[in-house]
């Protein structure tokens, strides 16, 4: 019986790891639109929206986020929507991953930061309101 040698054989992916490559795709395009619209305006707001554009550089971002969408659609298409892939289309996958977590990782030190206000909110509210 012939076998494909073990680097072409296809990995197969969960489905919860599908999931995420698919809400990061779908994060890279919402992070697209935003550069588009309001990436200037970001850059030039405050020092807490220059946060979001990792440092006044919107168009770096929009380019980043575009090329993380770019690959991980077209890893997509070619792993039958992340269900299985080889080991080069793993590292594509995984390479468009990178590039779309570092498009987005101002954004989400933003989020990271209001969710920490918020808790520690909570915390002081309780202590002073309490019960």
């Amino acid at each position: 019986m012939l076998r494909p040698p073990p680097e072409r054989r296809p990995v197969r992916l969960s489905k919860r790891n599908a999931r995420r490559l698919w809400l990061l795709t779908a994060l890279d395009m919402v992070a697209v639109a935003w550069m588009i619209a309001l990436g200037s305006w970001l850059d030039q707001t405050s020092a807490l929206t220059k946060v979001i554009t990792l440092g006044g550089h919107h168009v770096l971002v929009l380019i980043m986020a575009l090329v993380g969408f770019v690959m991980l659609a077209s890893g997509a298409v070619v792993t039958n929507g992340f269900r299985s892939a080889s080991k080069l289309r793993l590292i594509l996958i995984t390479a468009g991953c990178v590039i779309s977590v570092a498009a987005l990782a101002g954004a989400l030190s933003v989020l990271l930061l209001l969710m920490l206000g918020a808790l520690l909110l909570g915390f002081l509210a309780r202590m002073f309101l309490g019960r």
